[in-house]
C-alpha cells in the first residue's frame, strides 16, 4: 500500500511539474510576443509594401529603379523580393495591425527554436527563460516589418539544424540546411551570414574528421557545396552576394546611424550597458567553451565570438549577439547553477515566473495605440499632398522617402529613399548640394528638376543641418503651406501652386519667423493664421509653444481676435 502511495505521489509530482513547465512556457512565450509588438515608428517598412504591391501588380522584379526623380533607370538589386510580397500580402489581408502582430509570431517562433536548441544541450528551462528574456530585450526594438524579421527566423533554423546534425550526424538534416540558404537567398542578401555559418560548423565538423572518421561528413560537404550553388538561384545572382559591398559608399557617405559601429555611441547609458553585456557574456563563453574541457564546444565558441564582434561593425546587428549566445549561455549558466539553491526547481521556476510577469506586465503598460507613428512619419504632410493632389517632383530628406514614395508614387516622384545602390553617385552628390545649399542648388532645384515642393521634418535639431536651404527657399519666395510636429511642406510661388498657396499659405507666422519679431502692425492678421493653424493640427506641441510665445508677446483687441477666428 505504501509504495502505491509513493508512485501516486511521484506521479502526481511529475505532472505538477510538467504543468507547471506548460504554464511558465506560455509565459515566455507570451513575454517575447509582447516585446516585440512594436509600433511601425521608422520609413523603411513602408518601401518594402510598395515594392511587394509593384512585383505583384506588374508580374516581374525590377532591376532598375522606378521611384526616385534623381536615379529612375539606376541599378537597383531588389534581393528582398520574397519578403517584400510577404509582407505586401500581409498587409493587404490584415494591414498595419496585422503586419505588427506577423512580427511579433516570427519573434515568438525564433525564440522558441533558440530555446529548444539550449534545452537540447541541457538547459534548465527556468534558468533559460529568465536569460532569454533579459539578454533578448538587446534584440527587441529591431522586430518591426523589414525583411530581417525573416532572416532572424532563418537565422534561428539554420542553427537548429547544424546543431541537431553536429550532435547526431543524421542526415535528414541536411537537405533542411539547403531549403533554409535558398529561401535566404531570396529573402535577403544577408545569406552570405548564413553561408558563413554553415561553413563555420563544416569547419568544425572538418577538424573532428581528422580524428574520428564519420560517415557523415562527406555529405556534410556536399550539402554546403549545394548550398552555396543555390543561393546564386535568385533574380540578382552574384548581386545579391556582394550587396553589401555595393551599399557601403552610401553609407559611409550618410553615415547612417544604424549602420554605425555600437562604440559610437559611447556615453548613452543603454548602449554603454550594452557594451558591457558583449564583452562579459563574451568572456564567460570563452571559459567556458573554450577552455573548460568537459564543456568545450568550438562551433558555438566561435560564433559566439563572431557575433559579439557584429556590434562593433554595425549597431544594427547587436540583434545577431543577443540570438547566437542566448542558447550557448542558457546551458552553460544552468550546468553552473545545477547544484545552487537558486536552481531547485521550486525557487527557479518561482524566479522565471516573476521575470516573465514583469516583462508581461510592462509591455502590456505601453502597447502602442497605434500601429503607425505619426510623431516620427510624415503621415499628415502625406495626406496634404495626396488630398491636393500634389504632382510632379519633390525633394525630401533621407529619412522620409520610404514613407513618401508609398503614399504619393507614381503621382509624385521622391528625391531620395533608403535604397543605398540605388542612390550612389551622382543622386547622392547632387541630394548633398541641394541639402548643403552649395553653388549647384539653384540649378538643381528650378532646371534639373523643377521642385514644386519640399518636404522638411519639424524637428528642430534636424532643421538646422539645413539652414542655409531654408533661408535660400525662403528668399525665393517659397511658402510655408504646411507645419506640424513631424513635418514642414514649402511650396514654389508659381501658377501651379497658387491655389494651394492661397488656402494654406502662411505669409505672417511659421516655423521660421519666431513670434516675438512680429510687428504689432501685422499682429491681428498672425493671430487669424495661428487660430487656423490650431484648428488643422489641435495636438501640435510646436505650434502650441509658439501660439504661448505669441500670446507673451503681443496684445491682440479681444473683439478684433474674435472676428479673426470667425473669419
Amino acid at each position: 500500500m505504501a509504495k502505491i502511495k509513493k508512485a501516486v505521489a511521484i506521479v502526481n509530482e511529475k505532472r505538477a511539474t510538467s504543468n507547471l513547465r506548460k504554464v511558465l512556457l506560455i509565459l515566455f512565450l507570451v513575454a517575447i510576443f509582447l516585446c516585440s509588438f512594436n509600433q511601425i515608428s521608422s520609413s523603411d517598412p513602408f518601401l518594402h509594401i510598395k515594392t511587394g504591391e509593384v512585383i505583384l501588380s506588374s508580374g516581374t522584379i525590377p532591376h532598375a529603379d522606378i521611384y526616385l526623380s534623381s536615379a529612375i533607370g539606376n541599378l537597383w538589386v531588389t534581393h528582398e523580393w520574397l519578403s517584400e510580397i510577404i509582407i505586401y500580402l500581409i498587409y493587404l489581408l490584415a494591414g498595419f495591425w496585422g503586419l505588427i502582430i506577423f512580427v511579433s509570431l516570427l519573434a515568438t517562433l525564433t525564440y522558441y527554436i533558440l530555446l529548444r536548441i539550449a534545452e537540447r544541450h541541457g538547459a534548465n528551462l527556468y534558468v533559460s527563460i529568465c536569460i532569454f528574456l533579459i539578454v533578448g530585450q538587446a534584440g527587441s526594438v529591431f522586430w518591426i516589418p523589414r525583411p530581417q524579421v525573416l532572416v532572424f527566423l532563418l537565422f534561428a533554423l539554420l542553427l537548429y539544424c547544424l546543431d541537431a546534425f553536429e550532435r547526431t550526424s543524421k542526415r535528414k538534416y541536411l537537405p533542411l540546411l539547403c531549403v533554409i540558404i535558398w529561401v535566404w537567398a531570396n529573402i535577403s542578401s544577408s545569406v552570405i551570414l548564413g553561408l558563413l555559418i554553415f561553413g563555420l560548423f563544416f569547419g568544425m565538423a572538418l577538424i573532428r574528421n581528422l580524428k574520428d572518421r564519420s560517415p557523415s561528413f562527406p555529405y556534410f560537404g556536399a550539402a554546403l557545396a549545394i548550398a552555396v550553388e543555390l543561393s546564386f538561384i535568385n533574380p540578382n545572382s552574384w548581386r545579391t552576394l556582394v550587396y553589401s559591398l555595393t551599399i557601403m559608399p552610401a553609407l559611409k557617405t550618410l553615415s547612417i546611424s544604424e549602420w554605425q559601429p555600437i562604440t559610437t555611441f559611447l556615453w548613452d547609458r543603454s548602449i554603454d550597458f550594452y557594451i558591457a553585456e558583449i564583452l562579459i557574456i563574451a568572456a564567460f563563453l570563452v571559459l567556458k567553451l573554450g577552455l573548460k574541457k568537459e564543456s568545450r564546444n568550438l562551433s558555438w565558441l566561435f560564433l559566439a565570438l563572431g557575433a559579439s564582434l557584429m556590434p562593433f561593425m554595425s549597431s544594427r546587428h547587436l540583434i545577431f549577439w543577443s540570438l547566437a549566445v542566448l542558447p550557448p549561455l542558457a546551458w552553460l549558466i544552468s550546468k553552473a547553477l545545477e547544484k545552487s539553491v537558486i536552481a531547485q526547481s521550486k525557487t527557479a521556476a518561482t524566479i522565471a515566473g516573476i521575470v516573465a510577469v514583469v516583462f508581461i506586465g510592462f509591455h502590456l503598460a505601453s502597447l502602442p495605440n497605434s500601429p503607425v507613428n505619426k510623431k516620427t512619419l510624415p503621415v499628415e504632410a502625406a495626406d496634404f499632398l495626396a488630398e491636393n493632389n500634389v504632382k510632379g517632383n519633390i525633394f525630401n530628406l533621407y529619412e522620409t522617402g520610404d514613407y513618401l514614395l508609398w503614399r504619393v508614387w507614381p503621382n509624385v516622384k521622391v528625391f531620395i529613399d533608403g535604397r543605398s545602390e540605388v542612390i550612389a553617385g551622382t543622386p547622392l552628390k547632387e541630394y548633398l548640394a541641394i541639402k548643403d545649399d552649395d553653388p549647384s542648388a539653384n540649378f538643381l532645384i528650378d532646371k534639373k528638376y523643377g521642385f514644386g515642393y519640399f518636404v522638411l521634418p519639424g524637428d528642430q535639431t534636424q532643421l538646422k543641418s539645413i539652414w542655409p536651404l531654408i533661408q535660400s527657399l525662403t528668399q525665393k519666395g517659397w511658402w510655408v503651406v504646411f507645419w506640424n510636429d513631424t513635418s514642414i511642406v514649402m511650396a514654389r510661388n508659381d501658377a501651379a501652386n497658387a491655389d494651394v498657396i492661397a488656402q494654406y499659405g502662411l505669409k505672417y507666422v511659421g516655423p521660421f519667423t519666431i513670434p516675438q519679431t512680429i510687428p504689432e502692425s501685422n499682429a491681428v492678421a498672425a493671430d487669424q493664421e495661428i487660430k487656423k493653424l490650431i484648428t488643422r493640427f489641435p495636438d501640435s506641441v510646436s505650434i502650441k509653444n509658439y501660439t504661448q510665445s505669441f500670446e507673451e508677446s503681443h496684445t491682440i483687441p479681444i473683439n478684433t481676435s474674435n472676428q479673426a477666428v470667425t473669419n
